[in-house]
């Protein structure tokens, strides 16, 4: 997803638009653990949106985090089709086309809303 030029009814349809299987392939502590360090990056921007450097270090970070979680998986978890996403949304805020602000906010809201749709599918609830 091209984050430069999104709009909000396709950013919805991203996350909705994902089985309830996709969402329960991956535990909740593996999603807690990613988000909280999407929440601290968060934190950082807000308090230092011209750091982008250090910002951009902190996604790739990310990018590593995933890649360390889903090859500690064991039994039914399944990080690989959330892996490819985020990197994709990732990749895309990293890219220089559009306002890399802009598209950073982006990124944190798409987020949020996949954590919002992993509750709404966990395990033994609205299923």
């Amino acid at each position: 997803m091209d984050l430069s030029n999104v709009t909000p009814q396709q950013i919805e349809n991203y996350y909705a638009g994902k089985s309830k299987d996709y969402y329960k392939k991956f535990t909740t502590n593996q999603l807690r653990n990613f988000f909280s360090e999407i929440v601290s990056l968060r934190t950082f921007y807000r308090a230092n949106p011209s750091e982008k450097s250090k910002i951009e270090l902190r996604l790739r970070k990310l990018k590593a985090m995933l890649l360390y979680a889903e090859g500690r998986q064991t039994g039914k978890s399944d990080l690989k089709d959330f892996r490819k996403d985020v990197f994709v949304l990732t990749d895309s805020v990293l890219s220089t086309v559009g306002d890399f602000n802009n598209k950073l906010e982006l990124f944190f809201d798409i987020m949020e809303g996949f954590v919002a749709y992993h509750k709404f599918y966990e395990e033994g609830k609205n299923l």
